[in-house]
């Protein structure tokens, strides 16, 4: 553990979790400065750095490879058309449901259930 400038000590954990925004250099100067210097006396959490900075190289040398469509992959798809011949009736009864339950709440209409039964009682 090593000691921050009139502070508490900086210890293995609390490094380490710095260690990704240190390598990517999305850290402020004080956290960065108490980090490095908790790794000059540690050798644990360097290697752990070092890790780190490999893994991050490695990865940066592996190619991405974009794959291609499949042809005719667009007949796969349904057609819009009939996306819209599903979704309309949708949005109409989603609709009519919502004017049924706001007259139903205007009058004051009561839904409970009560001795194993669905009650509605109408008006107040």
């Amino acid at each position: 553990m090593t000691t921050k400038e009139g502070g508490a000590p900086l210890d293995c954990q609390a490094a380490r979790d710095e260690l990704p925004a240190l390598l990517y250099d999305d850290i402020d100067v004080e956290r960065r400065r108490q980090v490095e210097e908790h790794l000059e006396s540690c050798p644990e959490c360097r290697a752990e750095l070092e890790g780190h900075r490999r893994t991050i190289q490695l990865l940066d040398r592996w190619p991405i490879e974009v794959p291609e469509h499949p042809s005719g992959m667009e007949r796969e798809l349904p057609h819009p058309r009939f996306l819209r011949a599903w979704i309309r009736p949708i949005f109409v009864g989603a609709a009519a449901a919502v004017v049924v339950f706001a007259v139903l709440g205007v009058i004051g209409t009561e839904v409970r259930h009560a001795n194993g039964q669905l009650v509605i009682t109408l008006g107040r």
